[in-house]
């Protein structure tokens, strides 16, 4: 058995992102929830929830599928000397307070940094000292891992799927290259699991098509970023409203409480509709694909939090609340 992570948002820095990164709508909102529903011992109760778990079970060892930790300057993901020894520092208390080894970890977009609508910071976006850094976290030599456990292969797909271009190096090349060996690895007649950090990485035409045909292969796809069922259900609305043509009305009002939201910031409100027409397809998709959402420990708002438990042996998984 093996217990699957994602998406703790561990903070460190949480006055010095905002010296870069505009306290945006979506953040004031965030921060309003996470006040009403605040829990001071929910670290504490987290962390006890999977210690017993990880002790009843006997479980040695996790696997974290990204966004362990917010940077100081968060768009820019994990790229200052400062955000390497505190993640480094954070990963040796949660393995010691936990009882467990955590083997091996994704490449979430805090990792990463980031490129999305509302970003405000100028020098946003993925980066390849960030990755550099996320290496030297990790201890790994290249970005691709897959590794051998029980019988089974397991593949983390990182979050460098989800955009198109990063700040300072050739993307497609780095894509190519993962693909590349991605493909070789599913060669091999293996039952095999992928843990996909974003799953608007399935917007990748390449990606997408290697998945689709080893999918027989392909035992289980697990993905985290959203954090719950509740962002996956506000996804599917908003990819309607923007990419069905009956809803347009619906889509000029959502635009108005976006323009508002904004405060009149009319590229914003542009970017949000390019940002969910493109992704129109990816509810279909999950489904199609059967693909599970490993929740992040408080969930959304307090709501739908938790982690999940992976028997390999026996072929099953199960979803823990905290």
């Amino acid at each position: 058995m093996k217990i699957l992570l994602s998406d703790w948002h561990l903070a460190p820095f949480r006055v010095e992102k905002f010296l870069t990164q505009k306290r945006n709508f979506i953040e004031i909102i965030i921060q309003y929830f996470a006040k009403k529903f605040e829990d001071k011992e929910k670290e504490a109760k987290m962390l006890e929830s999977i210690r017993l778990v990880v002790k009843k079970e006997n479980i040695k060892v996790g696997y974290f599928n990204g966004d362990f930790m917010e940077s100081r300057r968060t768009e820019r993901g994990m790229n200052t000397t400062e955000d390497l020894e505190k993640a480094l520092e954070l990963k040796a208390y949660i393995m010691k307070k936990l009882g467990l080894i955590l083997a091996f970890f994704n490449l979430g977009n805090h990792e990463s940094g980031y490129d999305l609508p509302l970003c405000t910071d100028a020098e946003k976006g993925i980066n390849w000292q960030a990755i550099k850094n996320f290496l030297v976290f990790t201890e790994a030599e290249e970005l691709y891992c897959s590794f051998y456990e029980d019988n089974s292969k397991l593949i983390f797909v990182p979050y460098i799927f989800s955009e198109e271009k990063a700040r300072d190096f050739d993307l497609d090349a780095e894509k190519k290259i993962f693909l590349g060996r991605m493909r070789e690895d599913l060669k091999e007649d293996i039952p095999t699991i992928l843990l996909v950090h974003d799953p608007d990485s399935f917007d990748d035409v390449e990606l997408l098509g290697l998945i689709r045909e080893n999918r027989e292969k392909i035992k289980f796809i697990f993905f985290g970023h959203y954090h719950s069922w509740i962002n996956l259900f506000f996804m599917r609305i908003m990819v309607n409203v923007y990419g069905r043509i009956l809803l347009f009305p619906f889509r000029c009002f959502v635009d108005l409480f976006f323009f508002a939201l904004t405060k009149g910031d009319v590229h914003i409100v542009r970017e949000l509709g390019i940002y969910f027409r493109k992704r129109k397809n990816i509810p279909t998709i999950i489904r199609e694909l059967g693909a599970v959402l490993i929740p992040a420990p408080t969930g959304t708002v307090g709501i739908g939090g938790g982690y999940l438990v992976l028997d390999l042996g026996k072929g099953t998984y199960e979803k823990k609340k905290i």
